[in-house]
């Protein structure tokens, strides 16, 4: 033991060579190396360091993959799948590729051509969810697409996929089923609607919420309009005050005012308007 400068008892080390050892300055050395080290550890965690540029699907929007869901042999279905990007800082390159799978014998399938897209950084924190840009293409259903037969009914037909390869990255796939229906016309309007809900009421008309009077105009804008995502049931009994023979001359009046205040609108235009007006009528009986 020996006494400090104000005369209280310390402890006395000694190195091998006899020498007193200053503990006090000992101590505070190792105290501001502590210090310096765990400074420099929290400074490496504030410096966040950008995210590997790594393609995504944007999972945020809820339709980030849009494809028909009743399809039938021959058609030249379009699809489209929303890209995102989990790096704030670098642009992501991808390839996407779509394709089909039908549940009828032989399975047959049929694929798009592949795309190289070039997704630009995502601000938004935390990056990978939002939509970026927007891949589309057309598939072509296989002629031998059909409703599948067997003693044990399915849940599905088959389904549309979209897969995103990249380099360096494993492979990204997602599928969306689809059931097998007839032609989109206007004729086969209702049971295509019913291959869609699995329903099929007898009170209620096969409503083509795009009107078949502007079936040109549709057209023109790319639009099927007898395909049965654009359809919904509508009550048609009589003596219903909202049913759809007493309505349908006013939902159409909406769509000739749109078309008179929109020139020539866009597809997103028109889906858009489409959607707005669903709750203004009642459809049940």
């Amino acid at each position: 033991m020996h006494r400090d400068r104000r005369g209280r008892l310390k402890p006395t080390l000694m190195n091998p060579k006899g020498q007193l050892v200053k503990t006090r300055t000992r101590t505070w050395r190792l105290t501001l190396s502590a210090v310096a080290a765990a400074l420099i550890t929290v400074s490496s965690l504030l410096v966040a360091t950008p995210a590997q540029a790594a393609g995504s699907f944007s999972l945020n929007n809820g339709h980030f993959f849009v494809a028909p869901p009743v399809v039938y042999p021959g058609l030249i279905a379009p699809v489209s799948a929303g890209l995102g990007n989990n790096s704030n800082a670098s642009a992501a390159t991808v390839t996407i590729t779509f394709g089909i799978v039908c549940n009828s014998p032989g399975r047959p399938v049929a694929e798009s051509s592949a795309q190289t897209i070039v997704i630009p950084p995502d601000p938004s924190r935390p990056a990978g969810g939002s939509q970026l840009t927007r891949v589309a293409a057309t598939v072509a259903v296989p002629t031998a697409c059909t409703k599948p037969t067997g003693p044990i009914p399915l849940s599905q037909d088959g389904y549309f996929w979209v897969k995103m390869t990249q380099a360096g990255m494993p492979d990204q796939m997602k599928m969306v089923p689809i059931w097998v229906g007839k032609p989109f016309t206007a004729a086969n309007f209702r049971e295509n609607l019913v291959t869609l809900t699995k329903q099929n009421y007898p009170d209620y008309q096969a409503h083509h919420q795009l009107p078949q009077m502007y079936r040109a105009t549709f057209e023109q804008a790319g639009l099927a309009i007898d395909d049965p995502r654009y359809g919904l049931w509508w009550c048609s009994k009589a003596g219903v005050p909202t049913n759809h023979s007493s309505q349908a001359a006013n939902y159409n009046a909406k769509w000739e005012q749109f078309f008179a205040t929109t020139a020539s609108p866009s597809q997103d235009e028109i889906l858009a308007y489409m959607k707005s007006l669903v709750g203004l009528y009642v459809y049940t009986c």
